[in-house]
């Protein structure tokens, strides 16, 4: 018993053991910053360069929460900002396939991430995959329906394909609608685009007798003065 005793001893104050051990336990942290820092730093980056990131694969869905929001918004911009439109056809669908893909590899894992969801469908909009739009824009009203920065950008993928909506999810647009008008920040998104050449001025005028009457008011006096105020920048 004293000489096991005295091996433990030994084997406990080894320093080589914890040599080993720390060793492994960097291996492991540089393996983990490898994966989750491309989409995390890719935040700061101007457009093009998330455009090129994306495309070549260098920015990509990792494990966890914060690196697939990072990579979600990244995609975004990729698709929906001023140089992701204008790429060129080909790179504009290369671009749109690995979000595609990207989006769908993180809802294989969680099927109720929304925002996924709704990058997916996005990304599908872009490839003209209009099933393919559909039906991941149809999950993510269906796991995200409180979520106003989630309703603000379905509105607007909505709203851009208007006459691709299955005609069953318009209800779920409606309710984004009435979720953004109910409370200030919705209504301030809302209100350039009632004044838009679109059809969402006519969906929202069909919606506000429901409301409560002073969230209605709320929201005619921000289009009010927004109708002002563009009068007076075209010199009326």
């Amino acid at each position: 018993m004293p000489r096991a005793r005295h091996l433990d001893q030994h084997t406990a104050t080894n320093p080589r053991i914890f040599a080993t051990i720390g060793i492994t336990l960097t291996i492991v942290g540089l393996w983990g910053v490898t994966r989750e820092a491309p989409p995390f730093f890719a935040d700061g980056w101007g457009e093009r360069t998330i455009i090129a990131a994306v495309q070549a694969d260098t920015i990509r869905p990792a494990p966890s929460i914060q690196s697939q929001l990072g990579y979600l918004f990244n995609c975004r911009v990729a698709l929906t900002s001023l140089s992701g439109r204008a790429q060129p056809t080909q790179a504009r669908q290369q671009t749109a396939q690995k979000c595609h893909d990207g989006a769908d590899q993180i809802t294989n894992s969680a099927p109720t991430f929304s925002a996924a969801r709704h990058t997916g469908a996005l990304a599908a909009a872009t490839m003209e995959d209009w099933p393919g739009m559909n039906w991941r824009l149809r999950q993510s009203y269906n796991t995200g329906r409180n979520e106003q920065w989630l309703a603000e950008r379905r509105i607007d993928l909505a709203q851009s394909n208007p006459d691709r909506l299955d005609p069953d999810l318009l209800p779920s647009n409606d309710r984004d609608l009435l979720l953004l008008l109910l409370v200030d920040g919705g209504r301030q998104f809302l209100a350039p685009r009632y004044h838009a050449p679109a059809d969402l001025r006519a969906v929202i005028d069909g919606l506000l007798p429901s409301l409560p009457i002073d969230d209605r008011t709320r929201f005619q006096n921000i289009t009010a003065r927004l109708a002002v105020e563009r009068s007076r920048s075209n010199g009326r």
